[in-house]
């Protein structure tokens, strides 16, 4: 089976394309597929399937086999592939998603093979999420940390902190991962505001672990800082995640959220099944 290797500020992925949904991948196979060292090595697996609703179809499944709701740094290495591979001429296109359909906009390319600069419409954020999580918390507290609950479509527990390192994510992340707030667990944030324009990020993806950088997490991230008065509504934010950076820009009425950023394409290959 071929398959194409992308990242988008360091979340990397295997994409595969499809004619129809009678052969998605097996769970044995996407975590064979995405093992460290003894696989191609991957956060997750982007599948590229046609659409009776828009342009194309993208399912997302994780490095343990689930399947996610969404992911923003994927459907930017989706738009890119469905750009570079598959012949389509706009450079705007609708991607059918578990949430809905997503329109991504390929504004600049970075050099003439493997990078490009794109923005999707990533729909709204939502403070209660009875399908996610229970209840409403926004600056809640959790033994002696405050958190703010966001859904973008997936659950997010975000926490903003003086001081974030690697060491803490992975502790919050194994500690709070699965705590009794969310249905089925959430993926979890660190953050540490710079100032009301930028902020450094870390993420504990659920089904996944500690990521180079997450779109989903981004944008929840901003917006629970908008929602707090941590960070300004309307305009261009800076996330700094372990992979680059991600620019977020949050209605003041969290009915729209834009994430910009890169997308890469980085080799092609023959899987084996």
């Amino acid at each position: 089976m071929k398959f194409y290797k992308y990242h988008g500020t360091g979340n990397d992925f295997i994409l595969i394309q499809q004619k129809d949904e009678s052969s998605l991948p097996t769970t044995e196979n996407i975590i064979k597929w995405c093992r460290p060292h003894f696989g191609v090595s991957a956060d997750g697996v982007l599948v590229v399937q046609p659409s009776k609703k828009a342009d194309y179809k993208m399912r997302i499944f994780n490095s343990d086999g689930s399947e996610a709701q969404m992911c923003g740094n994927g459907i930017r290495c989706v738009a890119f592939h469905i750009k570079k591979f598959m012949n389509f001429e706009n450079s705007n296109i609708l991607v059918e998603t578990n949430i809905g359909n997503l329109l991504c906009s390929i504004s600049a390319i970075k050099d003439e093979t493997n990078r490009v600069f794109v923005s999707v419409n990533m729909g709204g954020a939502f403070f209660e999420a009875p399908q996610l999580f229970f209840g409403s918390h926004i600056n809640d507290s959790i033994d002696e940390f405050k958190f703010t609950s966001v859904s973008v479509g997936n659950p997010h527990m975000i926490f903003f902190l003086d001081n974030i390192s690697e060491n803490i994510i992975v502790e919050f992340g194994k500690k709070y991962g699965q705590n009794r707030f969310y249905k089925e667990g959430t993926n979890v944030e660190t953050a540490r505001v710079i100032n009301e324009n930028s902020l450094e990020l870390s993420v504990f993806e659920r089904g996944c672990g500690l990521t180079m950088a997450c779109g989903t997490g981004a944008c929840a991230t901003v917006a629970a800082g908008v929602k707090n008065s941590l960070l300004i509504p309307n305009k261009d934010i800076e996330v700094k995640l372990l992979g680059g950076s991600l620019f977020i820009n949050v209605s003041d009425d969290f009915k729209s959220i834009i994430m910009k950023g890169e997308a890469e394409f980085v080799f092609e290959g023959v899987l084996a099944t």
